[in-house]
């Protein structure tokens, strides 16, 4: 399921960079039917985990795939350390594309952000080309490209 979850989070990065609105909805929604299954799955984790502590006569707390798996035969451990690799390998994925996708967002946010503050100084009645002053606002190098002298 872990699996599934990077898949839709990766094909929601590339609809949130394609501007697929439609797209975004359709995932928005698989995602979070996935989500509701993962939140059973980890509830019933939780109550397995619970059970074996008790018969352990261990804290569920400190009981964890590595821990178990000490505790199993070396078949079994083999089997459960496996599992939990390739399930840190996923979450460590998850929160990268996760990561990446915040920073698009935030990107896209500012990008937004400046576009309105653009558009409002074109609207305004008093806005020239030049600023409310008449002097230009950027005070860089500008006209470089077109002669040295400037």
């Amino acid at each position: 399921m872990w699996g599934t979850m990077n898949d839709l989070l990766v094909e929601k990065q590339k609809s949130v960079i394609a501007a697929d609105t439609e797209r975004l909805d359709g995932l928005g929604l698989d995602i979070e039917t996935l989500q509701g299954r993962i939140r059973q799955i980890e509830g019933q984790r939780r109550d397995l985990f619970e059970q074996a502590a008790q018969s352990l006569e261990r804290n569920p707390r400190e009981l964890n795939l590595k821990s178990l798996s000490q505790l199993l035969p070396e078949t079994y451990a083999e089997r459960v350390l496996n599992c939990r690799a390739a399930l840190s390998a996923i979450v460590e994925r998850i929160r990268e594309i996760n990561a990446a996708s915040q920073q698009l967002l935030t990107h896209a946010v500012h990008m937004v952000g400046a576009s309105c503050t653009i558009l409002s100084g074109i609207i305004s009645p008093h806005a020239t080309v030049y600023g409310q002053t008449g002097v230009t606002q950027n005070r860089g190098q500008i006209g470089r490209m077109l002669s040295q002298n400037i």
